[in-house]
């Protein structure tokens, strides 16, 4: 998840549910959840997302879809999802995005990238 501050709302997009991976976007406003979307980046897991204030999107970035690791980024604009880049860093899993906004550069750290490496130490911006 992340916090939409330009529009109030906390983004979700996607995870694990009983049917297996979900690639709906839903968002909450402080009193409800409402379902924003049912296309965009393909139904996936371990995941990450932030916040882009400079440019009012929010970032996603890997995950797991199906049973492989995903080396994809996306934006969310509040109306559409993006495909923005499917090169630079590694496919992976449960690795961390952050927004530094006195740098204007969204932040990468860690995660799984497959066997036999395990956990990633990289950073990527």
């Amino acid at each position: 998840m992340a916090y939409d501050s330009l529009r109030g709302v906390t983004i979700l997009f996607g995870g694990d549910d009983r049917n297996g991976r979900n690639g709906e976007t839903w968002e909450w406003d402080g009193a409800a959840w409402t379902l924003r979307a049912t296309t965009g980046p393909s139904p996936r897991a371990h995941h990450a997302l932030a916040y882009d204030s400079a440019r009012g999107v929010t970032v996603l970035f890997g995950g797991k879809d199906r049973n492989m690791l995903n080396g994809e980024t996306w934006e969310w604009d509040g109306a559409t999802w993006t495909p923005r880049a499917s090169t630079g860093p590694s496919p992976r899993e449960g690795h961390a995005l952050a927004y530094d906004a006195a740098r204007g550069v969204t932040v990468l750290f860690g995660g799984f990238t497959g066997y036999p490496n395990y956990e990633n130490g990289e950073t990527w911006e």
